[in-house]
């Protein structure tokens, strides 16, 4: 079997401590395939902290927020990812993040399956990692400014980081200041490829490291 390992990464960059401080989060989930084309549903939210004023006033449970775009993508013969559509912008509170999410990614998989010959994927593996260096046969080994290092069995893999991520890790001290570990792992077979999408964090446990394994079964197949 060929392997191919594409590592997908989750990003959780705080400007400090306090629950209220800045936060990027970056999610991909593999939902199907076109013509042996992988397509993801991916979220990019920023966390904030809605302002509470007479004319739009906020109770301060909720003043904790996500906001940002849920896109549909497909992975392309260069290893890339690329954009079918942005599916919606979002803004959701923290506190109720999995009930409000929902139905965003009810709307992209709707979207996805109007997508002529999309398939869903029959079967995922998804392995829960619970924000260690290693988990099962992989171990996160170093970073650079632009890469960060993965051992997969006795295999060593470079993986660069995406503009993005570099971006939202400035006003946490850089890519070099994070101590990443590993949230989740995803695997799945298409065709004679292995994929591995791996996502990891840097940061304090918050609402959007929960996995929607459970929650979101049921739209598509079993482990989303």
């Amino acid at each position: 079997m060929k392997k191919v390992f594409i590592t997908i990464l989750l990003i959780l960059l705080f400007l400090s401590s306090y629950s209220c401080g800045k936060a990027y989060v970056n999610k991909l989930y593999p939902i199907g395939f076109v013509k042996s084309k992988l397509i993801v549903v991916e979220t990019s939210l920023d966390r904030f902290w809605a302002r509470d004023t007479e004319e739009n006033p906020v109770k301060r449970e909720e003043r904790t927020r996500w906001k940002g775009i849920i896109l549909l993508k497909e992975l392309n013969k260069n290893g890339e990812f690329e954009i079918i559509e942005i599916v919606d912008t979002i803004e959701i509170i923290d506190n109720r993040y999995v009930d409000e999410i929902r139905p965003y990614f009810e709307k992209a998989i709707q979207k996805a399956k109007s997508i002529p010959y999309f398939e869903i994927i029959p079967e995922i593996s998804l392995t829960m990692c619970n924000l260690n260096k290693e988990c099962g046969n992989l171990k996160l080994l170093k970073q650079s400014e632009t890469t960060i290092e993965i051992e997969i069995g006795n295999k060593k893999h470079k993986n660069d980081f995406t503009k993005i991520f570099i971006e939202n890790s400035s006003p946490s001290g850089g890519i070099l200041n994070q101590n990443f570990k590993i949230q989740s792992i995803r695997e799945l077979e298409l065709d004679e490829d292995l994929y591995l999408i791996i996502h990891i964090a840097s940061g304090e446990i918050h609402n959007s490291q929960i996995d929607l394994k459970e929650e979101m079964k049921d739209m598509v197949f079993k482990d989303i």
